[in-house]
């Protein structure tokens, strides 16, 4: 086999690996495209060329894509995890947001979480599973229908209020005392 039917051999294979193994997180997806080429510029790369593209595989594995003004540029986004990827001309970047996740309750009887506990969901199983990395080290799945919880933005945690300027005292500076 020469080295461009090889080239096109392992470009088919890997559109079907995107295919069969519906990676619902862009760490899944450049695991496979890796497989094929080495990211260049972008965080992974795969050069479409053919009337089979990666836009296609992606939206057969369940992503949605949404061209912007052609068909070298695009984004894709997977409806149960949230994970996006942005594709120029080859080159694919993560643009998936973090998701928190802030518990409610659970059902389960010995897991160390409380009720307020925060963590990142690292991706969603075919039973609708959401798999977290718990700020405290645990890997408690939360189950639709079962436990409680509600997706939060890192911008909406309270942090601290850090005062800027102290209140007025005798020893904060003055129009004086800056002479």
């Amino acid at each position: 086999m020469s080295g461009i039917e090889a080239y096109w051999v392992a470009y088919d294979a890997t559109l079907t690996r995107v295919r069969t193994e519906r990676p619902d997180t862009f760490a899944g997806l450049k695991a496979i495209l890796d497989t094929f080429e080495p990211p260049s510029s972008g965080q992974a790369f795969f050069g479409d060329g053919a009337d089979d593209q990666l836009s296609d595989a992606l939206h057969d594995a369940g992503w949605r894509i949404d061209f912007i003004e052609a068909t070298y540029l695009y984004t894709a986004r997977h409806p149960n995890t949230g994970a996006r990827a942005r594709y120029v001309e080859g080159d694919l970047y993560d643009e998936t947001p973090e998701r928190l996740v802030r518990l409610i309750s659970t059902s389960d009887p010995h897991t160390r979480l409380t009720p307020g506990a925060t963590g990142r969901i690292l991706h969603t199983d075919d039973a609708g599973t959401l798999h977290i990395a718990w700020g405290n080290g645990s890997i408690l799945g939360l189950i639709p229908g079962v436990d409680r919880w509600e997706l939060v933005h890192e911008r909406w945690q309270p942090q601290p209020m850090v005062q800027t300027y102290p209140a007025a005292s005798a020893s904060a500076p003055t129009e004086e005392t800056n002479r």
